[in-house]
């Protein structure tokens, strides 16, 4: 039987980026971190890389921290805050480039 391999930091990155594509939140007024765990629990395969500590408060990913702050140094969210996706054209064409196809 071969062994799943274990899902990657980019593949996980693109997989969030097409999330917030096609179901914009708003991030002022919902936790980051609290809504991609309530996905990772009904979608655990999909989001499998996401860890995410829950002996918090609320939980907490740092994978999911680094990835916001990758999609901020690539200009594709708010570099204030993790509210606005820019450059959704850029971003269309990245995940297009990757296999997900999303409308433009």
């Amino acid at each position: 039987m071969a062994k799943k391999e274990r899902q990657t930091y980019q593949k996980v990155a693109r997989v969030i980026l097409e999330e917030l594509m096609r179901n914009p939140v708003d991030f002022r007024k919902e936790n980051p971190h609290i809504y991609f765990y309530n996905l990772k629990m009904k979608h655990p395969e999909k989001y499998e890389r996401l860890t995410f500590d829950t002996n918090g408060y609320e939980p907490y990913c740092k994978d999911l921290s680094r990835i916001f702050m990758d999609y901020k140094v690539c200009a594709f969210m708010d570099s204030d805050n993790n509210i606005f996706l820019r450059n959704k054209e850029r971003i269309v064409k990245y995940l297009n480039e990757h296999g997900i196809i999303l409308q433009q």
